[in-house]
């Protein structure tokens, strides 16, 4: 399976999850660890008909596991990776928004478990060389943008899902990633061996990045 069989309507609907999720995370005042980016739950909460949520399920289930390329340098290797679940999801007594073990360690009295419903956990993963492995949740990585810059993450949740409309715009986005990049540029060049900090390094180093290329006139 491939990304194409996602409709952006559904893509549309994760980034809403995400931003929904993370208001929740600011509220709560949690690093949201290992969140779903969207839950069954969530979604009915969000407006979305039965239809259009079960046909969301039915399309995560077949293509589970998914991997998109991200970024490829040396033997330094970081895959987008989408991971369906069906599992009971914590959340608390007055909300539809999945929270993680530690929300609910310290909410006991407010945390209840919605038993086996779909869940779709969103993850960077990263094959680093000699046998190093990480992986790390996507709304965990939004939330830490989040806590050090919120507007431009919210820039960046608002772009992709204009994108998904037909009316964003590509070279804003690689002016985020590239953005996100260079504030950050310290932390990842112990990981990464060429931080992108130009179009031009975005390209060499995101097999992604190209491939979005052959269908635009960046």
């Amino acid at each position: 399976m491939y990304i194409a069989n996602i409709d952006s309507s559904m893509l549309k609907a994760i980034i809403e999850s995400i931003r929904t999720i993370l208001i929740k995370c600011k509220e709560l005042d949690a690093l949201c660890y290992d969140t779903p980016a969207t839950t069954t739950h969530l979604m009915q909460c969000m407006g979305f008909n039965e239809y259009f949520i079960r046909k969301t399920w039915r399309v995560f289930e077949e293509i589970n596991g998914l991997r998109i390329n991200m970024y490829k340098f040396h033997d330094v290797e970081f895959d987008l990776l989408f991971e369906h679940r069906k599992e009971p999801v914590p959340r608390l007594r007055d909300s539809c928004i999945p929270v993680d073990d530690e929300v609910c360690y310290k909410k006991r009295s407010e945390c209840i478990t919605s038993p086996h419903i779909h869940s779709l956990y969103i993850y960077l993963e990263g094959k680093l060389g000699r046998g190093g492995y990480v992986k790390i949740n996507v709304v965990r990585l939004l939330r830490l943008l989040q806590m050090k810059d919120e507007k431009l993450t919210y820039e960046l949740l608002d772009v992709i899902e204009k994108l998904l409309t037909g009316k964003g715009s590509i070279r804003k986005l690689y002016i985020l990633v590239l953005k996100i990049l260079l504030k950050n540029r310290g932390v990842l060049s112990l990981i990464l061996p060429m931080v992108p900090l130009d179009l031009e390094g975005l390209f060499k180093a995101s097999p992604f990045a190209r491939l979005i290329r052959l269908h635009t006139d960046v």
